[in-house]
């Protein structure tokens, strides 16, 4: 049925909603403009000379293009909806502009939605295979999830989320939160494994303490932004509800928002209070003792954790650039910084 069959008074408010999703999405992309600039600064001027650095700088550079194609089409429909629809003396024509789901405005979002979560979900799982010391075959089950995630959506019209399967959405949340939990898990036990090669040393943390604390939770909590949003997605999809379109316009946005965040909480050594000492009376965080576990950790997420035959990092995001570690040779794994000091 075209939009001239349809009574715009029998509608839902579909103008309303796609302004106010729109609105919301502009603001999430001046966070991710600042986000994206003090990645930058960390990746290149911050930390210049950081292995696995230009992956991260593509990866995020094409996050942005991506995210401004997506709002720079929003903003296009607005105008065509509130200036140019009026004009055409049509009663309801800003309600029935937005059941045009194959105009050209349209499928270009659609393909920039497709895109972006794929390379969020690329750039996680790349993740996930680094800090298990590059072993293909822990990272090959999420690849293969992706692999189909993007078949099934290009294969059902990107240009209309509705028409996606379920397991298109289902896919997204499985993938992230099994992503995301993969690394927690591979932190938490090298930092168990691990954790008395400090107790010597520094008295006042606990045998328990996990040094990898800090960055578990800066991992979990950032990645929690988009994963919420992808089961609000499935939510409304369940539900046939007409705010799925706008809602769609501020997952876009959240998912270059969680990449770029992780790289600039990492970068600046804004990570969990969980990774501080514990017993500190000055209220002062891990950072006032360069060599405190979670100092160390703050350093890097990824470059303590050991493979179980090597005591070589597998893999390195970020550079010290924060802490006075004159005392540390950059290239000596955690473990052997530790046992030197006991």
């Amino acid at each position: 049925m075209s939009s001239a069959q349809v009574n715009p008074f029998l509608l839902p408010p579909l103008d309303k909603y796609n302004l106010i999703g729109t609105c919301i999405s502009m603001i999430l992309y001046g966070t991710n403009v600042v986000l994206f600039f003090l990645c930058m600064y960390v990746l290149l001027k911050k930390k210049a000379k950081c292995p696995g650095q230009w992956p991260l700088v593509a990866t995020s550079s094409l996050l942005f293009i991506l995210a401004s194609i997506h709002i720079g089409a929003s903003v296009r429909q607005l105008l065509e909806c509130f200036v140019d629809g009026p004009r055409s003396n049509i009663p309801g024509a800003s309600i029935l502009y937005w059941l045009d789901f194959v105009s050209t405005v349209e499928r270009l979002k659609g393909y920039v939605y497709t895109f972006i979560d794929t390379t969020q979900d690329l750039v996680l799982i790349w993740r996930l295979y680094v800090v298990w010391d590059n072993k293909w075959l822990y990272a090959l089950l999420p690849f293969l999830l992706e692999v189909t995630h993007f078949g099934n959506t290009s294969a059902n019209g990107i240009q209309f989320h509705s028409n996606l399967p379920l397991v298109a959405y289902i896919l997204v949340i499985i993938i992230n939160v099994g992503t995301t939990g993969g690394i927690a898990i591979r932190l938490w036990y090298m930092g168990q494994r691990h954790a008395n090669n400090f107790t010597t040393s520094w008295s006042s943390v606990s045998q328990s303490s996990n040094r990898y604390l800090a960055p578990i939770f800066t991992i979990v909590e950032s990645g929690a932004i988009f994963t919420l949003s992808s089961i609000v997605l499935l939510a409304l999809f369940v539900r046939g509800d007409p705010k799925l379109e706008p809602a769609v316009n501020v997952a876009t946005q959240l998912a270059a928002t969680t990449p770029l965040l992780i790289i600039v909480r990492v970068g600046f050594g804004i990570t969990h209070s969980l990774g501080s000492r514990k017993g500190s009376s000055s209220g002062s965080d891990s950072r006032s003792d360069p060599r405190t576990p979670a100092a160390i950790t703050e350093v890097n997420v990824f470059r303590a954790v050991e493979s179980d035959t090597s005591r070589t990092p597998v893999g390195s995001l970020l550079e010290s650039g924060d802490y006075a570690l004159d005392d540390m040779r950059k290239n000596r794994p955690i473990r052997s910084l530790a046992d030197s000091e006991v």
